[in-house]
Parts: C-alpha cells; structure tokens; sequence
C-alpha cells in the first residue's frame, strides 16, 4: 500500500463520522428541540412517555410547605453509641448500616484531610480509601482486617436479607461499640 492509498482510505473511513458529527453541530439547537418535544420513545423493551411524565410535574405543588419538628420530638444523637442504642431495639441490620455509613465517612474524611488519594473523589471507593490508608499512614495494620469484616458484616446485612442473615439487637450493639472506637482511631490519624 501506497502512502497515497494510505490517506485515501484513512480518509474513507472517516468520513462518515466527520459528516454526523458536522450535521450534529450544524443542527444542534433544532435537534434539542425535537428531543424536547418527543412524547414516547420506544427502544426494544425501554418505554418512556414524556407526557405523563410531564402533567404528573405540573400537578406537584410549587412549593411544599415545611413543617417544622417541635424540639421535644426531635431525634438528635450525641454519639454513635446513643444512635445505636435507639435504632437497634426496632432494625438491627438498619443500626449496622449506620454504623458502616459513619465508618466510611470516617475513612473518606482521613483520606481528604491528609490528601493521600491520587484519585478525585467521585471515583473513591471505601476499598481504595482503605489501601490509601493503609498504604500512606501509620494506621495499625491490625485494623485492616477488623475494616474488612465490619464491611462484611454490613455488606451480609443489606443484602442477604432476613432469612438468611440475622443480627441480633445485641451483636448490632456490639458492631456500633466497635465502629465508634474504629472511627476514633482513624479520626486521630496521622501520615
């Protein structure tokens, strides 16, 4: 092949992506319109009906009137412990969940103050939290595998359902007492 060809089919092979791409950018405010207007679409077994979608928005009320919570029935928990003294009698799983969410804030909090992450944010997950932390601290490594079975432990509790997975309201105590003297130490953490 020729370096002649060599371009002729290069330029082949891109032309119709380049002639959508032009008609896109040509026709972009006209296109948004017609998006803006479709009422139904239908691709194999995805339906959407932008007009119910439509009237039910319109049917909300403008502004949803705030009704606020007098102080005597207001829940607000000193610590994590009181939190989970209350949760755990009525959903023992739900206090396990709290207690890992306030765990993985703990984590995620450490790994932004201490700016040990090469990764933004959005794409953190509590096991790439836990290797920075593990990786870039001081942090005993004996809380590692402690993290690992608490994550466990709440990842059985959400998702294998009743049946198969039950906490009692005394181990989802005990999981709260552990979380809480977990996040202190990582909140008291160092490089």
């Amino acid at each position: 092949m020729t370096m002649l060809e060599f371009i002729s089919s290069i330029i082949s092979s891109l032309a119709w992506p380049i002639s959508i791409l032009i008609t896109i950018l040509i026709f972009k405010n006209p296109l948004s319109e017609v998006v803006i207007s479709l009422r139904k679409i239908r691709y194999k077994d995805l339906e959407m009906e932008f007009e119910k979608l439509k009237l039910t928005a319109k049917a909300l009320p403008e502004t949803i009137e705030s009704k606020a919570i007098p102080e005597a029935e207001r829940l607000i928990y000193s610590s994590l412990e009181e939190q989970m003294g209350d949760i755990a009698p009525r959903s023992p799983e739900g206090a396990v969940l709290i207690a890992w969410a306030a765990i993985e804030t703990a984590i995620s909090s450490a790994v932004m103050r201490l700016a040990i992450s090469p990764e933004s944010p959005a794409y953190r997950s509590v096991v790439h939290n836990m290797e920075c932390l593990e990786k870039y601290t001081d942090l005993d490594k004996a809380i590692f595998p402690m993290l690992n079975e608490l994550r466990a432990v709440r990842n059985h509790s959400a998702h294998a359902g009743r049946k198969k997975y039950e906490i009692s309201v005394d181990q989802a105590l005990l999981y709260g007492k552990t979380a809480e003297k977990v996040i202190r130490i990582i909140q008291n953490l160092n490089r």
